[in-house]
């Protein structure tokens, strides 16, 4: 059913709904702990547990050094050298995030049916742009980056002002706009935006929340896959070229 048939303009979130961010963070702090926990006598299984138990969950950023020295700081690894070469490998995975196999393909159809595509995200301005133009994606969105510090004072998801932000900035009204993202927040803050809303809910998500107490959580559409969203839009899909 094609619920978004009057949709023109579309806004994504990027970390793990466009790109496979939680696939390169995972696989980096194996190949990291892999040659750190050798050197400081542990077993590499024993050094991603606290890597994902005792830090992850505490650092405000994954594409910074922060999590690295939380990491040294709990397993007490004062050696420098172990720690920069542990990071060069973690880092060498989060500057080459690649997009989902989905994303490319439909972001064509998207863009050749006429729509209006940009990206609204909570992460930092140097690090999103980077990640955006390294997955090739910079063509699609072109200036449309619309990221917390975009406006003084700054707003973060969930909080409606950067989807607000992101309509005006785009020249979007909102019954024409829809957002796309992997967890409630962008779903809360697009509801409250009066933006249409399409939950995306690929096989490894496991961190989406649906609270059906609180109506500004409920999205319009729950999708598993980019594909899924084509007929939503009254797009066939059996009409496009780009699949594989």
């Amino acid at each position: 059913m094609a619920i978004f048939s009057e949709v023109k303009y579309i806004f994504f979130d990027l970390d793990d709904t466009v790109l496979a961010s939680r696939k390169a963070l995972i696989k980096g702090i194996k190949r990291a702990v892999g040659v750190m926990a050798p050197k400081i006598g542990i077993s590499e299984e024993e050094a991603y547990n606290v890597f994902i138990r005792d830090v992850l969950p505490y650092v405000s950023a994954i594409i910074r050094h922060e999590p690295f020295d939380a990491f040294a700081y709990q397993l007490g690894i004062k050696n420098e050298s172990i720690i920069e070469e542990g990071f060069n490998l973690f880092q060498e995975e989060m500057d080459n995030i690649k997009p989902y196999d989905d994303v490319i393909p439909v972001l064509y159809i998207l863009k050749d049916e006429g729509y209006i595509m940009g990206v609204i995200s909570n992460g930092f301005p140097r690090t999103q742009f980077r990640k955006i133009w390294r997955a090739g994606l910079a063509h699609f969105f072109e200036e449309r980056v619309y990221l917390p510090q975009s406006i003084s004072p700054p707003y973060y998801k969930p909080t409606k002002h950067l989807f607000t932000y992101a309509l005006n900035s785009a020249g979007a009204e909102p019954p024409i706009s829809l957002m796309v993202g992997d967890r409630d927040l962008d779903i809360i803050g697009a509801n409250l935006a009066g933006m249409h809303t399409c939950a995306l809910i690929r096989e490894d998500n496991t961190h989406f929340k649906d609270d059906e107490s609180f109506k500004p959580s409920k999205p319009d559409a729950r999708i598993k896959n980019l594909w899924e969203l084509l007929p939503l839009l009254d797009i066939e899909r059996e009409s496009n070229s780009y699949e594989d």
